[in-house]
């Protein structure tokens, strides 16, 4: 099982032991990770039109905090940077955890979460969901709209999980691994699980994950060379 730092790790390390192409068999991309831009109740915008106006009115006074330097979080924040041009400092966290406790406190104003972790503090007032990242609305969060319909038409940011194997995988082996990930998936259990995650299910397999991780590649080297991120 791996995640998007799979394409993420060759632009933030200088060496990896691996390619993230040539290296694997992909199986199946299982369901993406829909995110969430929340804000701090205090800060005086109650969209993403007036966060990029806020934002625009005031470049560099915004912070905004992620899981980390290089984290999907991090890039999501520094796609928004790129499509609407404004300018806000990153703040780097270890983890989550940290990162929504000081967006709660207004140590940093803003960020991109996975709506699983931040659900509850949403509902309670104590953030508020401005866009969801994705290019279709969250079933958990139905009336949040994407940054798309919010008015960056360009942005679309999933965070991914997928399944995958050694190179040169023999093709059934492949095929047959596809077959039992798609049923167990489609089991009541599983979509109780997904549902609670807040994930949302893809139906990649073997001829179309290939292509998928080519692009997602391309895409995310592009925002860790905006980003200026490093990990060594």
């Amino acid at each position: 099982m791996i995640s998007s730092n799979h394409v993420i790790n060759p632009g933030i390390y200088k060496t990896i032991p691996y390619d993230s192409l040539k290296d694997i068999t992909p199986i199946a991309v299982l369901a993406t990770v829909p995110l969430v831009l929340v804000v701090n109740p205090a800060l005086p915008v109650k969209n993403v039109a007036e966060l990029v106006a806020h934002a625009k009115a005031h470049p560099d006074a915004l912070n905004y905090g992620s899981a980390g330097n290089g984290s999907t979080l991090h890039l999501a924040g520094e796609l928004l940077v790129s499509e609407t041009g404004i300018r806000m400092k990153h703040v780097p966290y270890r983890g989550t955890g940290p990162l929504i406790t000081d967006m709660i406190g207004g140590q940093v104003q803003l960020g991109f979460v996975s709506i699983s972790q931040v659900a509850p503090q949403v509902k309670a007032g104590t953030l508020r969901a401005l866009a969801v990242s994705t290019g279709t609305r969250s079933a958990a969060l139905p009336d949040v709209p994407t940054l798309a319909e919010a008015g960056v038409p360009g942005y679309s940011f999933d965070a991914w999980i997928a399944l995958v194997g050694p190179a040169g995988l023999p093709s059934p082996m492949v095929e047959s691994y596809h077959a039992a990930i798609k049923a167990a998936m489609a089991s009541p259990e599983a979509k109780t699980a997904i549902a609670g995650q807040g994930l949302t299910v893809l139906d990649k397999g073997p001829d179309t994950a290939p292509a998928f991780f080519q692009a997602e590649l391309a895409k995310h080297q592009k925002l860790v060379k905006l980003s200026g991120a490093t990990l060594d």
